[in-house]
Formats: C-alpha cells, sequence, structure tokens
C-alpha cells in the first residue's frame, strides 16, 4: 500500500532592500568648516552657508541666497553611471522669494571629465515648510558619471536639508528612502567642527581603528592633527 503525502510548498516572500543613497554626507552632518563631500558655489555676491541646530549637531543644512548675478549652488561627488541609467533625484527643501524655473534639483552628466549636460527638477518659488521635490532624469549617451547639484539662478533663499540620488524609478518610495528633515533652529557654522576622536593619537579616528582592527601601536605616516 502507497501512501500519498500532500507536499506543501511555502512560498518565504523577501521585502526587496532599499536602494542605496548615491550622495555623499546626505544631511550635511559632517564637516569641519564646510560639509564633507560637497563643493558651494558663493561667486558673484551669492552665500551658501553651513547651518546646523544649536543644541544637535547633527541636524544641519545648507542656506543659499542668490544675489541673481550669477548661480548659488550646492554640488556633491560624482558616481558611476551608464548610457541610458535611469535616477531619481530628490531633496527636502524651504523656499522662498526664488523666481520661477530659477532653480533646479540637477543630475549633471559627465563623460570621463567633459560636462555633457544636466537635468532635473525646478524647485518651488514659494515653499516655506519642508518640500519634498523629485524628478527621474536618464544619463545621456556617451555618460560615465553623474553627480547632484542645486542651482540658485536668481534672488530668493533655499534651505537644503537632505538630498538623495538612486538608481532607477523609486519615485513611489522616495519619502521611505529619504526621510524628512526634524525641526530644527538654524545656526551658521564659524568656527570648525570637532574632529573624530583619536584618544591615542595615532593620527587615526577611533571609530576606524576599530572598524580595522589597527594595532595598538600603529600610527598613520600621514598625521593630519
Amino acid at each position: 500500500m502507497i501512501l500519498l503525502l500532500p507536499i506543501v510548498f511555502l512560498a518565504v516572500c523577501t521585502a526587496a532592500p532599499l536602494q542605496s543613497n548615491l550622495v555623499s554626507n546626505p544631511r550635511f552632518a559632517s564637516g569641519i568648516l564646510d560639509p564633507d563631500g560637497w563643493s558651494l558655489n558663493r561667486a558673484a555676491g551669492n552665500q551658501v552657508t553651513w547651518v546646523c541646530d544649536a543644541h544637535d549637531e547633527n541636524l544641519c543644512a545648507v542656506q543659499l541666497v542668490g544675489s541673481g548675478s550669477d548661480w548659488a549652488g550646492a554640488s556633491n561627488r560624482s558616481t558611476p553611471c551608464k548610457a541610458g541609467e535611469v535616477l531619481t533625484v530628490a531633496a527636502w527643501l524651504k523656499s522662498t522669494g526664488v523666481s520661477p524655473n530659477a532653480a533646479h534639483l540637477y543630475v549633471r552628466f559627465w563623460s570621463d571629465g567633459r560636462f555633457l549636460g544636466q537635468f532635473g527638477p525646478a524647485v518651488p518659488a514659494e515653499g516655506p515648510m519642508w518640500t519634498l521635490v523629485s524628478g527621474l532624469v536618464t544619463a545621456p549617451a556617451g555618460a560615465t558619471a553623474a553627480d547632484f547639484s542645486l542651482q540658485l539662478w536668481s534672488r530668493g533663499t533655499i534651505v537644503l536639508g537632505a538630498v538623495g540620488l538612486f538608481r532607477g524609478d523609486v519615485g513611489a518610495q522616495v519619502s521611505d528612502l529619504l526621510p524628512k528633515p526634524a525641526p530644527f533652529t538654524p545656526a551658521p557654522v564659524t568656527t570648525p567642527r570637532p574632529l573624530a576622536p583619536d584618544r591615542n593619537h595615532n593620527g587615526i579616528a577611533d571609530a576606524l581603528d576599530d572598524y580595522l582592527a589597527i594595532p595598538k601601536d600603529a600610527r598613520s605616516i600621514r598625521l593630519t592633527r
């Protein structure tokens, strides 16, 4: 006698991993006199200021005040990309007094250092509360690298609180990938921010010591402090 036993197949559903943010230091939380990984364009009377909360130095932003004579901007490091690749660009920001269509969240595209063009959504002329702006861009032919660049080409003020650049179309998930900044009272960073702790004075931050299991008697050959 043969017994036929039912076979039960269990379907295991796993959530898709969240996309990595390609922007370095996307909330401006680290730096000394300017936020790490960012180039701030202050030409022609523009004011671009790194600001942090007076009581919590991890709550930071970049404030841009445009002169209207040239562009005020905040640009991040480049990341590799391929022609035809779709990227989602996003930012939480506040804007006041900006001329219509005079400020954009641009993704700039490069081919081995040669500028190919820039594309991205416009910043609202008036948005005094935290506003999420996002859009899709496609890398043009020949593109090998891309970077984020907020550009303000008019008078007005923009406070940039968090920035995201993600591979693929993640517009439906962007508010999860890039949470809204917490409320804070911005104050300009006017003195150097503290360096990372280095209790044994070997020129290597303690966190990196621990992560790399560096021997206690090792020292950096290029001391920075």
